[in-house]
């Protein structure tokens, strides 16, 4: 009765559900002083809140997965590399389920094209828990988008089923080389540019590397230059053409 008194009662200044308990235990206190049974009584009305009031707590349970709980074992996949490890972390904030939880694991490539990764199965949890996953590399690369579904087939009963998916984008790379020098879209002053690339991780010996340049993007004009095999060196390879081709514009795209 205090507490449904002072709630919502802005000319005392209390508005909101905490300050009307904090006011109604102290004009309890006043009201019926400090004996040990008073003590009690409202110590015991701050565990269990008031009788009158319906505590917003969950009656099933609440799966749920977000796209920062999909990680990858690497962050350089490549095709090369056939499988990839990915753990998906997924979250209860409700009630332990009464049976084993579903998480399915699925790639699309840029047509929307579905590859199923993998359906995996966990033991009822509370809180946290997370799954690993083998995904068999697809030999095209380019992006692809994974997608964690919770209980796909709604086998679990739950406060909320908007949450069950999360989606988070990868890309599957060709080869591990990556262009260090020049920066992509840069400008070259020189008409001997230096051009790098950082070394393979290919563990084999006698690796050796080719470069190609030139002004059309299928690399067979007539302009294209193509280097010798290149000795891998410490860290980085490079190789330095001449530009200066009589009949060809330096200001022209280079690729």
């Amino acid at each position: 009765s205090q507490f449904g008194h002072f709630f919502g009662r802005e000319e005392v200044g209390i508005i909101g559900i905490g300050d009307a308990a904090t006011f109604a235990k102290w004009h309890l206190w006043q009201r019926l002083g400090g004996q040990s049974l008073n003590r009690f009584v409202i110590d015991q009305y701050t565990l269990i809140g008031d009788p009158a009031m319906n505590l917003v707590i969950p009656k099933k349970p609440e799966l749920t997965v977000h796209p920062q709980g999909i990680q990858f074992q690497t962050d350089l996949l490549l095709v090369s590399d056939s499988t990839a490890a990915i753990s998906t972390k997924i979250q209860n904030f409700g009630l332990l389920p009464q049976d084993s939880i579903e998480i399915q694991l699925t790639a699309f490539d840029e047509e929307n094209n579905r590859f199923s990764i993998e359906l995996g199965k966990i033991m009822p949890f509370g809180i946290v828990d997370s799954l690993s996953f083998t995904w068999n590399l697809p030999p095209k690369p380019g992006p692809y988008r994974i997608e964690a579904q919770v209980d796909p087939e709604n086998a679990i009963d739950e406060e909320d089923e908007s949450n069950n998916v999360a989606k988070t984008t990868v890309f599957v790379f060709a080869s591990d080389l990556t262009i260090i020098k020049p920066l992509k879209f840069g400008v070259v002053q020189s008409s001997s540019p230096e051009l790098v690339t950082n070394n393979s991780r290919t563990l084999s010996e006698n690796l050796v590397y080719y470069f190609e340049v030139d002004t059309s993007t299928r690399f067979d004009s007539p302009m294209l230059l193509q280097s010798p095999a290149s000795s891998e060196a410490n860290l980085v390879t490079h190789w330095q053409p001449q530009l200066s081709i009589p009949g060809v514009l330096l200001a022209s795209p280079h690729f």
